[in-house]
């Protein structure tokens, strides 16, 4: 009997790297390949308190296992430090890690690990594949550009359009394969395939959301959120709800329970009065269900790049207010490249959110922005579609590197 080829995947402990990672593993388990998915024991205890015990059991040949990172324990319901993180994954990650992939090839509930797939911020991932002779491909959750920024980190990226960025990524290391977006790759896992329904969130999901959506007009709400990692002064944090708050229309606005604690002098009991009836607030919601919904007409974002992807394939325009990393130059493709949207200054004030907000949704050039919008959510879509550029660099990764 032929054995399974077993992936082990090792994302970066945040959610905008969990997610992608999940996808990629779905894909692969329709592909016929059992599945180990690695968390850091505190995000793995956070799983526990979102989804269930059920949900991290996993299935007979999709499992969720943990390791120990090294980072002193916490009870907080928040993304870790990043310097910490990082400081762990160069110095203290490797040896666990190691440990547990010695564990799964002696186990005889699973196949022998055949290739480590770890996040390209956790290199230890491929330093353990070298010393055991496992493959090890890693996965940049990012955007092209934004990788190619980090390979040549000193050359910043001022010209030329996405494609020309691959095409350059390519002439430098052709084992590139480009194979976002996996939203819409990830539609095409079959509907028996038992991974499919599973999806993956460090926080509790609202909801509420779809129900006061239904209620609102087509393409009248602001939504809005900064990912799993921005944090805000209490300065910047009272602009934005105020600026929300006068902006003239529906809004809801995803504020993480840390953030909701740390600003809780601002979301006070005259402010919820201020915006009753006219907005939501929840702690953390399924975004690509909540920007498919005909309700949102706008997104207003941080810009990383799942965010990025997921207003493009729902096609709607965005205001942006980069915070770190690569997302200045997601930014910069969403509102000079693609032309789908504004950016919001570094210290925005309550009366340009206000005034972005009634230019993309009540002027002539708003609505030429979300028309491009929806011409760049056709162009996802026939990447993802059989014989697409992103659907053939799925079936080359297999074809070249998996099944090599």
């Amino acid at each position: 009997m032929t054995t399974k080829p077993h992936a082990v995947l090792v994302p970066f402990p945040a959610q905008g790297h969990l997610s992608p990672f999940l996808q990629l593993a779905k894909l692969l388990h329709s592909r016929g390949f059992h599945i180990t998915y690695v968390n850091n024991e505190f995000n793995h205890n956070r799983l526990l308190q979102s989804k269930g015990e059920d949900f991290v059991n996993g299935l007979p040949d999709f499992k969720f296992v943990s390791f120990p990172d090294g980072l002193p324990p916490s009870d907080e319901d928040a993304t870790q430090s990043l310097d910490g993180l990082s400081s762990a994954a160069r110095k203290t990650m490797l040896g666990p890690f190691r440990e547990l992939v010695a564990k799964l090839n002696a186990s005889p509930d699973s196949p022998p690990v055949s290739c480590i797939i770890p996040d390209g911020f956790m290199c230890f991932g491929l330093k353990a594949a070298e010393e055991l002779g496992i493959l090890g491909v890693p996965f940049w959750t990012a955007s092209a550009c934004g990788f190619k920024s980090y390979f040549h980190y000193v050359e910043l990226i001022e010209k030329g359009l996405e494609q020309e960025v691959l095409d350059a990524i390519k002439a430098i290391n052709p084992n590139v394969y480009c194979i976002g977006p996996l939203n819409l790759l990830e539609a095409r896992v079959p509907a028996h395939d038992t991974s499919r329904d599973l999806t993956v969130s460090l926080w509790k999901e609202d909801p509420r959301c779809f129900e006061w959506l239904d209620k609102q007009k087509p393409g009248s709400v602001v939504y809005v959120n900064y990912g799993s990692i921005a944090k805000m002064s209490e300065g910047q944090f009272r602009e934005f709800a105020w600026g929300l708050a006068t902006c003239g229309h529906p809004f809801i606005w995803v504020v993480r329970t840390d953030v909701m604690r740390a600003n809780a002098a601002v979301l006070t009991e005259d402010y919820y009065k201020e915006i009753e009836d006219r907005a939501l607030i929840v702690t953390w919601c399924q975004q690509e269900q909540v920007l498919a919904h005909e309700g949102v007409g706008l997104f207003f974002t941080h810009a990383g790049w799942n965010s990025t992807l997921e207003t493009v394939i729902a096609g709607k325009p965005v205001i942006c207010w980069p915070f770190i990393a690569e997302q200045s130059t997601n930014s910069r493709y969403l509102c000079k490249v693609w032309d789908v949207g504004v950016e919001a200054s570094h210290h925005v004030t309550r009366g340009e959110i206000v005034e972005l907000i009634k230019e993309m949704l009540e002027s002539e050039r708003g609505k030429e922005r979300h028309n491009k919008a929806l011409e760049w959510k056709e162009k996802a879509v026939a990447a993802a579609q059989v014989g697409g550029s992103s659907y053939k660099d799925f079936d080359r990764l297999i074809a070249e590197v998996f099944r090599h």
